[in-house]
């Protein structure tokens, strides 16, 4: 089996050695293929397959307001410390009875 791959490898080399102007060609194809390919591969696994690097990532939330027409707002710093100092939240919700809202992580 090695020696057939070995075999075809080699008539493969001396073919494009022959034409210079194709193998310039194939080697252009490969690296514009390959290059973006393994660019994005990289984006997604950085951004998507691994976790973020924070220490208990299962108690990491996100705090929104409920505006007039029902849309979802951040809230400001000075509420977020309005929050921390009384203790507006509880059981994961904002209104403190424990369902009406909630929290998404």
């Amino acid at each position: 089996m090695w020696s057939l791959l070995r075999h075809d490898l080699t008539q493969a080399l001396r073919s494009l050695g022959r034409n210079r102007n194709f193998a310039i060609l194939v080697v252009a194809i490969l690296s514009v293929g390959i290059g973006p390919n393994t660019a994005i591969f990289s984006l997604i696994d950085r951004v998507l397959l691994r976790p973020f690097p924070y220490p208990d990532l299962d108690r990491l939330v996100r705090i929104q307001s409920l505006g007039p027409d029902n849309s979802r707002n951040g809230i400001s710093a000075a509420q977020l410390e309005y929050i921390q100092r009384h203790g507006a939240l509880s059981n994961g919700s904002p209104s403190g009875d424990g369902g009406s809202s909630r929290s998404q992580g």
